[in-house]
């Protein structure tokens, strides 16, 4: 029987490149989260519609694991984690949402001017990291999730590559 598969988690931490690489290994096609608007679940049921086996690429479907499990209760749902300082540099690296971060230090004109931003930054740092741990369970379901994969452990598969000392897969 072909697999169906959800790889959830925060993203940059490998969600992608695993989900491609257990589409490839058990023969199922391979849905990346453009394909469905990153969190149109709607669209993402229609695309799996009359599909026997399939591999999600979901981080954004984080909130949805319970009804995700609902539509497909013989789906394994894998849940993806990577160190906070890691999934935070790779963000970085990648451009990404720290340009919203990035506004907000002009918004404060005194931390600069005493030379305070990086301390901002290392704080903001340690709240996300807080909040992540509060909201852990809160924000998804984990008792549907099936197994969880560290991103450290898929460093021996075909086509992982390090990045600047941390796991960068795409």
């Amino acid at each position: 029987m072909p697999k169906k598969i959800l790889i959830t988690g925060c993203q940059r931490s490998g969600t992608r490149f695993y989900a491609q690489h257990l589409a490839k290994e058990h023969g199922v096609p391979y849905i990346d989260e453009d394909m469905y608007a990153v969190r149109d679940y709607a669209v993402l049921k229609e695309r799996l519609q009359g599909k026997s086996g399939f591999c999600v690429h979901g981080p954004a479907l984080k909130g949805r694991v319970e009804q995700f499990k609902a539509d497909y209760p013989d789906a394994e749902i894998i849940w993806m984690h990577r160190d906070t300082e890691e999934t935070i540099a790779s963000m970085t690296r990648k451009g990404w949402r720290m340009s919203a971060l990035a506004e907000w230090s002009a918004m404060f004109p005194l931390l600069q001017k005493f030379g305070m931003m990086e301390q901002f930054w290392r704080s903001l740092y340690w709240m996300i990291r807080d909040m992540s741990k509060l909201l852990g369970e809160r924000y998804c379901a984990m008792d549907v999730v099936d197994r969880v994969v560290n991103m450290s452990t898929l460093e021996g598969l075909e086509g992982f590559k390090k990045t600047s000392g941390n796991p960068d897969t795409n």
